[in-house]
């Protein structure tokens, strides 16, 4: 870890946070996580199904946390749909509510301003509604975590901020400022900064957007969106995570500050044998039946069989977020979107109205898609092309005009 400021005193609590790992916890070679006495995760995990919380409870087991927070955010729908009936081994599981752990008082939100997901906010007077009743004036907190960013601060995307301003409007109005402000959900806006207060005497509260989803997908956030160690009450940065401790040790270093592998995240639980995590992540989603009764897993299934792929191998490449979970979900999309080809060809309206609307609610997924439409219809026309080469170019892109 990287060291930063002076030494924390005897009295002060640590506090690691990260948000946004979107399964990026179950890998070894990403994520190198400071020490501390309280981890607190702001959201985004992207528990979809029991299976991922397990997964969760193991990675969670392995690390030295003597306390451990859980709060949730718009992609995870399996917390949505349990409530305050999911719970999480090891963890305590926050939900618009305040706990006093590792001394001290801690209250976590998943409700974000519309987007995408669950825990949705429709607009500003339901947020305004929201907020000033969880957050009373005379609330008194140490540590506030919410998974959206505030406006204005940590909120930076495409040029615009998306924070909530009615969040904004109810911490600025507490009599007494947290000491620590962690969220997420901005990816690309990972980083520290200081929210304006009235009574603050630091300069403002400090914020730490715990994003760390882009330490795997930019170069450039490799170092900046690892994890930060805060020490309270001072309210300073004391430890970030670095990548060169996850080089250094080649992910296998015992005791290192790192999230270990699929294997060794059930080795440390003591749930699997060592060097045996694929076969029992296979077996038990095939008895389960959750992973290969929806139509994603049967893609999946497909590709191996086309493929000769290993499923055991595979298997544990879509616990870890490898790329043919990434290449199932957009053959699926790509299926589930064809049966629209037809429609499209009469009503042109429609079809620029649906790609207006998946490219302001899915931007990522729309752009590959539209990647990969691109994609076939090049091929097509190349395969027309071989067919009949003496055909002149305006006939052959009118043969394929309709596509």
């Amino acid at each position: 870890m990287a060291e930063t400021g002076s030494p924390r005193t005897s009295s002060s609590t640590v506090v690691v946070s990260l948000s946004d790992m979107h399964g990026l916890h179950l890998r070894n070679d990403i994520l190198d996580i400071p020490d501390g006495d309280l981890l607190v995760i702001a959201g985004d995990i992207e528990l979809r199904n029991p299976r991922d919380v397990e997964l969760l409870e193991r990675w969670l087991a392995s690390l030295p946390h003597r306390d451990k927070v859980v709060g949730f955010g718009n992609m995870d729908r399996l917390a949505y749909e349990l409530g305050e009936g999911l719970k999480v081994a090891g963890a305590v599981v926050v939900v618009d509510r305040v706990v006093e752990v590792a001394g001290l008082r801690l209250l976590a939100s998943p409700w974000s301003p519309e987007y995408a997901g669950v825990w949705q906010l429709e607009d500003e007077a339901e947020g305004q509604r929201h907020w000033s009743r969880l957050l009373p004036p005379d609330l008194e907190l140490d540590v506030l975590v919410t998974h959206t960013p505030p406006y204005g601060y940590g909120d930076l995307t495409r040029g615009r901020h998306v924070g909530d301003k009615q969040l904004l409007a109810a911490v600025q109005a507490l009599k007494r400022p947290p000491q620590l402000w962690i969220c997420g959900h901005i990816h690309e806006a990972v980083g520290e900064y200081r929210v304006a207060h009235p009574r603050s005497v630091n300069g403002g509260i400090l914020l730490v957007n715990a994003a760390v989803f882009y330490t795997g997908a930019h170069k450039a956030f490799e170092r900046r969106a690892q994890p930060r160690a805060v020490s309270l009450p001072e309210g300073r940065v004391v430890a970030q995570g670095d990548p060169a401790n996850l080089a250094a040790c080649d992910g296998i270093a015992a005791g290192a500050a790192t999230a270990p592998t699929a294997a060794a995240i059930g080795e440390a639980a003591g749930q699997l044998e060592p060097g045996r995590l694929a076969e029992s992540d296979l077996s038990s989603s095939n008895s389960s039946g959750n992973e290969h009764t929806n139509p994603e897993s049967r893609i999946r299934d497909t590709i191996c069989k086309l493929f000769k792929l290993d499923p055991t191998r595979e298997a544990v490449a879509e616990a870890t977020g490898g790329p043919l979970r990434r290449t199932s979900r957009l053959l699926l999309l790509l299926l589930l979107l064809w049966p629209l080809r037809a429609l499209n060809q009469g009503l042109l309206s429609s079809r620029t109205f649906i790609w207006w609307w998946m490219s302001r609610r899915f931007p990522a997924t729309t752009r590959r898609l539209a990647t990969a439409l691109q994609h076939v219809r090049d091929t097509v026309r190349l395969f027309l092309t071989s067919l009949n080469p003496a055909s002149s170019l305006p006939e052959r892109l009118q043969a394929t005009s309709n596509l």
